[in-house]
């Protein structure tokens, strides 16, 4: 699973609105690629994006892998 679409899973399921989460992070375009799969972004503000969803590193990285696994994401 690509990280963006597991952010956006994320960022869904605590019912948060995209702006709230990618103001002065991405641009609104650039979250749109982001969240279907189709751009990355840089480490730093994915940082700042997991900051933002209050989600751990640890926690992100969990899911990622666990994610792969589970055919509902």
């Amino acid at each position: 699973m690509e990280t963006g679409k597991l952010v956006r899973a994320i960022r869904l399921n605590k019912k948060l609105k995209a702006k709230d989460v990618y103001t002065d992070i991405l641009t609104r375009p650039a979250s749109i690629r982001f969240e279907r799969g189709e751009s990355d972004t840089t480490t730093e503000r994915l940082f700042l994006i997991l900051q933002r969803l209050n989600i751990s590193l640890d926690e992100f990285y969990f899911l990622y892998y666990n994610s792969r696994e589970n055919p509902l994401f």
